[in-house]
């Protein structure tokens, strides 16, 4: 083989190759598109379908026409300005057709809507043909016409069923994968079946878009509709993280004090209880009430009750301690945890806690290591946590032990 034949075989393969890829990435945005406008409905869903549409058509436009140019690079070579953009309409509307009829929910819906985008690539490969000028004329082989038209049909069918229909979490990727391997292998079906005859005496019309001018328009469009169409899902994918974020807030972190729940202590209470138990450590737990909070809403208001409790909480949370876990159950009535020593005593760090980050007036700090005052005057009538029900627990077995807080 020449060196001229050398260097036009791997120019021939380097272009399948980026025919290829453009599919490939292309339809791997539109699959997540038709994803996403699977699990939507109404004009939502129809939104999702046209983006699908548009980035899958233009994938396969783009791919098309660059496969087509790989037959022979050499040739010189144009398209119709008219039959490439009907190719591209053909390829977005048997896509949304496609689409369409694949996301519904009869028995064979996936194949329906694949043999429906196959007969659309085929006929983008018809026009597509058909305005492509050489300086010659081709010779066709009617057996590989039959292959390339069973390729398109069976191939397109196979990857809107694998979109539709995934078994596992990369059957959307696999529906990419087996588009690209279309393009790929309709391109050396077509190479098998079709000669280019080279004839020095045809001159090309001169309203056609060079050969080499398409290629890189192709490509920047795809580029370009690759890169909206991430953006897109990214900012979807985003939006979904954070919804999802805020139903996992609102449904384990009470809405008012932003403490965890009920729901949340139940669940830290038993994952905590089966660590002890593994680690023979012991467990503490602790149910913390205020005292007087029914007077402060009598006197003051409900609002002035809700303030109460976030300032309560915000302290009582600013002196949590390692190993320590902090919940409100309901009104003024906070849950606790705590991984404690062998000795009830060491049970005793964050109920005193409790005690002493609310004998600070509004406003201040408080530090854990701070003693708490020797008294209290009785004559101040400040609210303040009344920890009881204080338990240390092995495992999950509960000894109960009373505490009281000073007056």
């Amino acid at each position: 083989m020449s060196q001229a034949a050398t260097y036009a075989f791997a120019y021939h393969q380097l272009l399948v190759v980026i025919a290829g890829a453009v599919c490939l990435f292309g339809t791997w945005v539109g699959m997540r598109h038709f994803a996403r406008a699977r699990a939507t409905s109404g004009t939502t869903r129809i939104g999702w379908l046209f983006m699908a549409s548009v980035g899958t058509g233009v994938a396969l436009w783009a791919s098309t026409f660059i496969s087509i140019l790989a037959l022979d690079p050499s040739l010189d070579s144009g398209f119709e300005p008219v039959a490439t953009g009907a190719v591209l309409v053909i390829a977005i509307v048997a896509c949304l057709i496609g689409f369409e009829i694949g996301s519904r929910h009869f028995t064979l819906a996936p194949e329906a809507g694949g043999l429906v985008m196959g007969a659309g690539i085929l006929a983008m490969h018809f026009i597509a043909f058909r305005g492509w000028h050489i300086a010659g004329h081709f010779d066709w082989n009617i057996f590989g016409v039959v292959v390339t038209f069973l390729l398109g049909l069976s191939l397109s069918a196979l990857a809107v069923n694998r979109a539709n229909r995934p078994v596992t979490r990369w059957c959307r990727h696999g529906a990419a994968i087996v588009l690209a391997f279309m393009i790929c292998a309709m391109h050396y079906a077509l190479t098998a079946s079709t000669s280019a005859i080279v004839d020095p005496s045809v001159v090309l019309p001169g309203y056609v878009i060079p050969a080499h001018i398409l290629g890189l328009a192709t490509v920047c469009a795809v580029l370009l509709v690759m890169g909206s169409g991430f953006s897109t899902y990214v900012i979807d994918l985003k939006l979904r993280t954070e919804s999802a974020d805020r139903i996992h807030q609102l449904s384990f972190n009470d809405t008012m004090t932003g403490l965890p729940n009920r729901i949340a202590f139940n669940e830290r209470l038993a994952f905590d209880a089966a660590e002890a138990h593994e680690k023979a450590h012991k467990l503490a737990a602790f149910s913390i009430d205020l005292d007087g909070f029914k007077d402060v809403n009598d006197v003051f208001g409900h609002g002035a009750g809700d303030l109460l409790l976030i300032e309560v909480a915000d302290r009582m949370r600013r002196m949590l301690g390692p190993g320590e876990f902090l919940a409100r159950q309901s009104g003024d009535e906070f849950l606790g945890l705590q991984t404690s020593g062998n000795h009830p005593q060491d049970a005793q760090g964050l109920p005193s806690a409790s005690l002493q980050c609310s004998r600070s007036p509004s406003g201040s700090t408080t530090s854990r290591s701070a003693s708490p005052p020797r008294s209290a005057s009785r004559s101040s009538r400040s609210t303040r946590p009344s920890a009881t029900r204080c338990s240390a627990m092995p495992s999950s077995r509960c000894t109960g032990a009373r505490a009281s807080s000073a007056a």
